[in-house]
């Protein structure tokens, strides 16, 4: 026992080191964070109103409308290069948490959904399920090939 009382040391499970990759991803790109309470009833209606036509998905519908409103508002898809420049980009990627079980394990796999702004909600579901299914390389820690 010490100054700080007892305690324990112990390794980082693959998960949380999965949840690290997922992060580290995340902070190559110019995020915005925010905590949110947001009513989805209507958003629920439009949901069930899409599916009676084709498989879409509450993420995949997510997914579309941030990517729209990024592709309506360019400068939410900025960033700033050095002192005198910003880097605008025409293609929206929207980066998302896959769950996937690996080794009797549930881990979050990063993926991006690469010009969003251009598919559909239900291309988007499509291309969602699909990874939630493709083939995993096990040491590869994102669904991606290259980032």
């Amino acid at each position: 026992m010490d100054r700080i009382g007892s305690y324990e040391i112990k390794p980082f499970s693959k998960a949380r080191q999965d949840i690290v990759v997922v992060s580290q991803e995340g902070k190559r790109r110019l995020n915005i964070h925010a905590l949110l309470e947001i009513d989805v009833t209507d958003a629920r209606k439009i949901i069930k109103d899409l599916k009676a036509k084709e498989d879409v998905s509450f993420t995949g519908w997510i997914v579309k409308c941030v990517s729209q409103a990024a592709h309506e508002h360019p400068q939410l898809n900025t960033y700033r290069l050095g002192r005198r420049k910003i880097v605008s980009f025409e293609d929206v990627d929207v980066p998302i948490p896959v769950e996937r079980e690996i080794g009797g394990e549930i881990r979050p796999l990063a993926y991006i959904v690469r010009k969003a702004n251009e598919k559909t909600v239900a291309e988007i579901t499509r291309e969602i399920r699909s990874v939630q299914h493709q083939q995993i390389n096990e040491s590869k820690e994102v669904l991606i090939e290259d980032l």
